[in-house]
């Protein structure tokens, strides 16, 4: 008994010492060794073992299966399993719940299965060991007919089937499945169980059910930090921001000890919800501090980059300066949040530090200080950039190189864009996709084309984001010959169901002037996204399909989604060519006034009153673009007046036009050729 509490090193010269070789002594030297998870030891001192004569007997073997279980090969399981086959020890119903135990952990279910069926008699645990080998696995369904089997054989359940059978029933989202389970567990009076109460939680938390996790986590008598991190999670699942940080002022105000791992959640949480997320971003902060973790370079990474994204750059620096063990994750999220926050100058000034206190650069620095010349519209620190890199050994980074090409290109600088692409050595699909997207927004959609031809032909597998990018090539050029081969292609590699990659082909279709294949995609698609219904309309549109765009308006609003600024640009485009003055005025009043049906949707900009005045103008309906004018919420743009000076050009009396041109000129000279 005492040697099982000793370190290994003790036991071992202890071990070493003793002149009692009996199989019990080995059999506790085994057990310490995998107490501590030092199961390569622990076989290699079952090896020892027989080398020296002694013979393993039933406890052996049970040890050396859970050490086998902890080892990265199942090939010492088999060796073990053919061993005991030899002995009388298989028949065991402890040894063959061990070795159900050993072949789930591996992912071998069939084995398990046929060690399980083979067994004469068999417990409560066996049968959890094979549920928990399944959900290990993430075999969910034979989970819950496993533990329908064990219901039909009058099999008592315990706490770890339960526990189990609730979290295949969270990983499937299992909602209906898992309440009948909680309906029998309350039953067995289960319901108190540390472990099935955090399971409950868990289950309750990933199921769509937050009401029903809540219930059961406010029932628990004893809330353990799991299941307060499952209700956390829960909470953060369902954008419930301010609950997950009241429920861990709570647990800390009860005396429990937060997780890291907690405090990172939640600020994962305001970093995805912006500015308006600053303030409770400080009260987590402040949890932080009270916990003792402000020190923590992990908690305090996160810290910086969320206040980055609060766009709070005075708490960012302060908790970088408060951080006493900066790494160079610590630098690079400082960099980070200064670039996001257009303060590129002090971004360079923090690379600058970084490298005096002799913390060295990686792979993401560069790539951070790479995004700042890719979203500016001018090369400023690129060529430095690629000069450092060159000389940091960092150039055949592919992940770098692309960050190079995509610098350049936003920077305005194709041929430097060309020149770093030609010379990586292993471009990955990202790389291809950025030198295809790089051609495309200087307008030479050919030499895109034919970017992602030779990716294809250097045997490069093209992702969404790729199709994405050369459909909207294919789109530009206007060509039906090119759009169908890219259409192949797609059905090639079976993305053509995706959403994004149907927007694509219908767009692409609708440019060329095919509607019919195009609105074939689009009743094709499964779940149109309103980006899809937009595009539809806006082809409609493009080729003078009033009717069939105020139809699909229709169809829209039945489908249950609300139209958005982009569609109603599209649909009064579609009225413009078409005349249809009435419908264009009905839809903008409508969406305009408070009593409009909910579904109506966006409320008008000065955009879609352009397209008011394009509408009223090619009708001749000179006076009511005067009323429309005069009754706008807002000042009219220098475009909107060239817009009403373009389509009335021909009814404007001398006066009108000079004081729609003196209009223009005031706002925007250089629509009237001035500078």
């Amino acid at each position: 008994m005492r040697r099982d509490c000793e370190s290994g090193e003790d036991a071992t010269g202890q071990f070493s010492e003793t002149h009692y070789h009996m199989t019990e002594v080995w059999n506790s030297m085994m057990t310490i060794y995998m107490r501590q998870r030092s199961y390569p030891e622990a076989f290699h001192l079952f090896q020892k073992m027989l080398q020296e004569g002694i013979i393993p007997d039933m406890g052996t073997y049970i040890s050396l299966l859970s050490v086998c279980a902890g080892l990265t090969s199942i090939v010492e399981g088999r060796h073990t399993h053919a061993r005991i086959m030899g002995t009388g020890y298989y028949i065991d119903v402890f040894v063959s719940t061990s070795l159900v135990n050993l072949y789930g952990k591996f992912g071998e279910s069939k084995c398990a299965l046929q060690q399980f069926d083979a067994m004469p008699h068999r417990s409560t645990v066996t049968w959890n060991a094979l549920i928990s080998g399944y959900k290990q696995n993430k075999q969910c369904k034979q989970v819950l007919q496993l533990f329908g089997q064990i219901l039909l054989e009058c099999v008592l359940p315990s706490s770890a089937t339960f526990a189990c059978v609730l979290s295949a029933c969270a990983t499937e989202g299992l909602r209906f499945q898992g309440k009948l389970v909680h309906v029998l567990l309350k039953g067995g009076g289960f319901e108190s169980d540390f472990v099935v109460s955090n399971a409950l939680v868990h289950m309750y938390s990933q199921s769509c059910s937050l009401e029903e996790a809540q219930g059961v986590f406010n029932a628990l008598l004893a809330r353990s930090m799991v299941a307060a991190k499952a209700m956390v999670a829960a909470y953060i699942h369902y954008g419930c921001l301010s609950d997950a940080l009241q429920l861990l002022i709570r647990m800390q105000n009860e005396g429990r000890s937060i997780e890291s791992t907690n405090f990172i959640q939640l600020l994962d949480m305001c970093r995805s919800q912006g500015a308006s997320a600053l303030p409770e971003a400080r009260k987590v902060h402040s949890l932080i501090k009270s916990s003792g973790l402000t020190r923590n370079t992990v908690v305090g990474n996160s810290l910086i980059s969320t206040y980055g994204k609060c766009q709070s750059l005075a708490d960012a620096q302060q908790v970088f300066d408060e951080i006493l063990d900066k790494d160079v994750v610590t630098w690079n999220a400082m960099i980070a949040v200064y670039i996001e926050n257009d303060y590129w100058n002090e971004g360079v000034k923090t690379f600058y530090q970084m490298q005096q206190v002799a913390i060295f650069p990686n792979e993401v620095t560069f790539i951070c200080l790479l995004d700042l010349n890719s979203n500016r519209t001018e090369l400023l620190y690129t060529p430095w950039f690629q000069i450092v890199l060159w000389h940091s050994g960092f150039c055949s980074e592919t992940a770098l190189a692309t960050a190079l090409v995509n610098a350049y290109s936003k920077g305005g600088s194709l041929a430097s864009a060309c020149n770093i692409f030609d010379i990586m050595q292993d471009p990955n699909v990202i790389s291809w996709t950025t030198m295809i997207s790089s051609y495309s927004s200087f307008s030479q959609d050919i030499e895109a084309l034919q970017i992602f031809k030779q990716m294809l032909q250097q045997g490069g597998l093209p992702d969404t984001v790729t199709f994405m990018t050369i459909l909207n090539v294919g789109a530009s050029l206007g060509s039906i010959l090119e759009g169908k081969i890219l259409h192949v292609y797609v059905k090639l590699c079976h993305v053509e169901v995706e959403c994004s990659i149907a927007n694509g082909l219908i767009n692409m279709y609708g440019k060329c002037g095919f509607v019919d294949v195009a609105l074939d995609i689009f009743n094709r698609v499964s779940s149109c996204s309103l980006e899809t219904w937009n595009i539809m309309i806006g082809i409609h549109a493009q080729h003078g399909g009033a009717a069939e765009a105020h139809y699909l308006l229709w169809c829209l609003r039945q489908a249950g989604l609300v139209p958005d600024k982009i569609t109603l640009v599209n649909y009064l485009s579609a009225c413009s060519h078409a005349g249809y003055v009435e419908a264009a005025l009905d839809y903008v009043l409508s969406s305009c006034t408070d009593t409009c049906d909910i579904h109506q949707g966006a409320m008008p900009t000065l955009q879609h009153y352009d397209c008011i005045v394009d509408v009223l103008g090619r009708a001749g309906q000179l006076d009511r673009i005067q009323c429309v004018i005069s009754t706008l919420p807002f000042q009219l743009s220098g475009l909107s007046w060239m817009t009403v000076l373009s389509v009335c050009r021909d009814l404007l009396t001398e006066g009108q036009a000079e004081f729609i041109a003196k209009h223009v000129l005031e706002l925007d000279p250089l629509l009237l050729g001035f500078s």
